[in-house]
This record gives structure tokens, sequence and C-alpha cells, in this order.
């Protein structure tokens, strides 16, 4: 190994043993050589174990794996959502409640279900397509042409 490949090995491993914890891509970036990572000023094997944000460390797991409480899943199948396990991939966690934001929107913590979060405002704590509605007054109303929410008090009213 050449002088430079041990000063990088070296700076790397340096910069995460500071840390409490350490993303496993931050984890001597894939020095070669190198197979085991700092969790919590302590060494873990990067290939069958995963460094909780908590520092705690379990197995099974690898770099793609995640913690949810104290179990390991993969974030390819399955979603975490404040510590409890779901059999589906890619759902986001609104107020302990597990919600796909493809069909649902989280809005001040409440889920609203029909409207995706992709497209849709929040009007309080429920959801709307801004495109065919408006939120006046904490109300959703249908979007017409000439109807404005206008005035001190956010009400409805016609142009004409």
């Amino acid at each position: 190994m050449g002088l430079s490949a041990a000063v990088f090995i070296l700076v790397a491993a340096n910069a995460c043993f500071h840390q409490v914890t350490c993303a496993p891509e931050d984890q001597h970036n894939g020095a070669p050589g190198f197979n085991n990572g700092i969790c919590a000023d302590r060494y873990y094997a990067l290939w069958r174990e995963v460094c909780c944000e908590d520092g705690t460390v379990l197995r099974p797991g690898d770099p793609s794996m995640r913690c949810c409480g104290q179990q390991t899943f993969d974030p390819r199948f399955s979603s975490c959502c404040k510590g409890h396990l779901h059999q589906e991939a890619g759902l986001s966690c609104c107020n302990g409640t597990a919600y796909s934001p493809l069909n649902s929107t989280c809005c001040l913590g409440a889920v609203t279900t029909g409207v995706s979060e992709m497209v849709s405002d929040c009007c309080e704590t429920r959801a709307f397509n801004p495109v065919t509605q408006v939120c006046c007054e904490s109300r959703i109303h249908q979007r017409w042409p000439d109807f404005h929410c206008c005035g001190t008090g956010w009400e409805v009213q016609s142009l004409h």
C-alpha cells in the first residue's frame, strides 16, 4: 500500500472516530481492507450488522439495511414508522401513522387519503387538490374561475 493510500485510510477512519455514530456512506469511504465501521465508539461488522441512530448495533444487517426499533429491515421491501415495521416499501410517517405519499398526504399530523402528497396542499389538517379546490377560512371549497379568497375573513366572493 502506498503512502497516499495509508494517509487516506487514516484520515477517513479518524473522521468517523470523532462522531458518536457514522452513516454507512461515511465509514472509511469504502477504503479497501476495511470491513468494520464505528458505531458509538466501537467497531461493528459492516456486512453483517447495522448501526442504529441511537448507537445500538443490530443483526442481521448489511450496508443497505436500516433499524426499526430493535430490529433490522430492508427499505426496498419494508418501512418503519415510530419503531413499528410495515411490510410495504416507500411509506412515510405522520404522527405515528404509516401512509403512502403516492395516494395520501400528511397535514399537521393528520393523514388525508385519496390525495397524493405529490400534488396536494394543506388546509389545516386536511389535504386538498389546489388545481380543483381552494382553502378559505380553514375550509376547502370547489375552485371556480370567478371566485377568490379575499378580505380579512378570507371568504369566497364573486368578482361579478
